[in-house]
């Protein structure tokens, strides 16, 4: 079963504040128009998976808010084949109550964003969260929105920032958007030290080579089983997303390079995201999914 681990959601743009939104906004000019994150957009590209985690989001500082009851509301009308996290900000008043009305209204997971929300992971009102978090089983996923803005503090990004709060919260799950990007070998590093940690592939589809290397030097540390396929939608669609992944082999092919196998691919792609973060999926998948992005699967993949 294909399992989209991370999926951005907004009703409009303007909810990602302005600083934001300009960067989104560009993005689709002279391409296909601006990028379209809605619920019915959501549904039309994950329709031959067999579910996905969407992405709530709150920023105080860049003024940014996609209401979680927005979000709980598009999750419900999903029929069951969308579990969210809610966007919540750890430094922004109310922090807390709203991290629990979320919970109350069925979003099963958390996102930050801490170059975008401007706190470092260890700040203690983030600890307080994310010791939550742990005690609930609700997975965490740390993530950039989109674009970076010119006002984040990138360094509050650094996978490692992890550790300590990781060490405070042993059974804490952790979702790493982008591979780690551009700190990629020491998210590899915090999913090598520490078992649940996840690292997500979006944002990595149309950049084939951090994509690969990534993935080998997860292979060669023995992470390559925590690495979960994700999309980033709408800044990438899933079914590109899943071509990047299944091209990785004539990329190896074509540098004289490492081939990583082809199960070990088909097993990032068809990992079970919902499971792996210890949430049960609360819907079946399409009958079938073979070809059902409209290319051919490689073979040895069928």
């Amino acid at each position: 079963m294909i399992i989209d681990a991370l999926v951005r959601f907004w009703s409009g743009p303007e909810q990602l504040g302005p600083e934001l939104s300009r960067r989104v906004r560009g993005l689709g000019v002279g391409v296909a128009g601006p990028l379209d994150a809605s619920a019915d957009a959501i549904q039309r590209a994950i329709a031959p998976l067999g579910g996905a985690f969407v992405m709530g989001l709150r920023a105080q500082g860049i003024h940014a808010s996609v209401p979680n009851d927005v979000l709980a509301d598009a999750i419900r009308r999903a029929g069951g084949r969308l579990l969210g996290a809610s966007g919540i900000d750890p430094t922004a008043p109310g922090a807390m109550a709203e991290f629990e009305h979320a919970r109350s209204l069925g979003l099963l997971g958390v996102c930050v964003s801490p170059s975008t929300q401007q706190f470092h992971p260890t700040h203690s009102a983030a600890l307080k969260l994310f010791a939550r978090c742990e005690e609930l089983g609700v997975p965490v996923f740390a993530s950039r929105p989109g674009p970076i803005v010119q006002s984040a503090v990138l360094e509050f990004d650094r996978p490692a920032a992890w550790d300590e709060v990781l060490r405070n919260c042993p059974r804490l799950r952790l979702v790493v958007g982008e591979m780690g990007w551009p700190w990629i070998d020491e998210a590899v590093a915090l999913s090598a030290k520490h078992p649940g940690v996840f690292l997500a592939t979006d944002g990595l589809a149309s950049r084939p080579w951090p994509l690969y290397t990534s993935l080998l030097t997860a292979a060669s540390v023995g992470a390559l089983d925590r690495v979960l396929f994700a999309s980033g939608f709408p800044f990438e669609s899933p079914s590109r997303a899943v071509e990047s992944l299944y091209s990785l082999g004539a990329l190896a092919q074509s540098v004289q390079l490492p081939a990583l196998p082809r199960a070990s691919i088909r097993s990032i792609v068809e990992r079970d995201a919902f499971q792996a973060l210890g949430i049960s999926a609360v819907a079946p998948p399409p009958a079938t999914l073979s070809g059902s992005f409209g290319f051919a699967m490689p073979r040895g993949h069928s």
